[in-house]
């Protein structure tokens, strides 16, 4: 039985090999055989790499979001309680800033990543806090202004009362008030305008994922 076994796969093995033989099934076959495995990890590696760059997109949107509504949120107690609320400047950059540096594990000084970061470098950002004019400028409450960090140094600029509504342009580089630009927001009432740029890490590759979002928010009145 072992021998009869091994006669039939003999003549098995036989009857493939020359298939093989044949020159345009060997070509078919070896073609299949390379081409397959590198559809299936090109499919693979593009889709991976789709799948983060929108990752990285989508969570520095989320960062962004719970950043700019916590500047927002410095509003001084005195034109609060007049009802005339006016957002603190400084206190609104520095939570800003402390957000991006907790949610992303940034140094909370220079915003460098920490080793657990997904970020690869300092982001650079924008924020604007417009409170219309400077009825509260006193409090720290000044009609405008421009924080802007390069990803080493921040500068801060002061930005014309234009009261409400007021125009902001969102460049690949910029946001000013009024012009033009890849987008704009109408502020009706005080709040801030931010934009940002962050490197990301790449999950497959060396080169670094960039993205660009920006965002708004005002005071509601009730």
């Amino acid at each position: 039985m072992i021998i009869h076994g091994g006669s039939k796969w003999k003549r098995r093995y036989i009857q493939s090999a020359s298939i093989l033989r044949d020159e345009s099934g060997m070509v078919i076959v070896w073609v299949l055989m390379f081409m397959i495995p590198v559809l299936i990890m090109s499919w693979i590696f593009l889709s991976d790499i789709t799948q983060a760059v929108t990752d990285a997109d989508y969570n520095l949107k989320d960062v962004l979001d719970f950043a700019v509504r916590a500047a927002n949120y410095q509003v001084d107690d005195a034109s609060q309680a007049a009802k005339n609320s006016k957002v603190h400047a400084d206190r609104a950059h520095a939570a800003f800033k402390n957000i991006l540096a907790q949610v992303l594990k940034l140094d909370p000084v220079t915003l460098a990543p920490t080793q657990y970061s997904p970020l690869k470098e300092a982001p650079r950002y924008i924020l604007i806090v417009y409170n219309g004019d400077n009825s509260y400028s006193a409090r720290g409450c000044p009609a405008g202004v421009k924080y802007y960090f390069n990803g080493t140094t921040l500068s801060q600029t002061s930005l014309n009362a234009l009261n409400f509504p007021c125009t902001f342009a969102i460049t690949e580089s910029d946001v000013t008030q009024g012009g033009s630009g890849v987008a704009t927001v109408t502020m009706n009432a005080p709040g801030c305008v931010v934009w940002i740029k962050a490197k990301s890490r790449k999950v497959i590759g060396n080169d670094p994922i960039e993205s660009t979002r920006w965002m708004a928010s005002e005071i509601y009145y009730r």
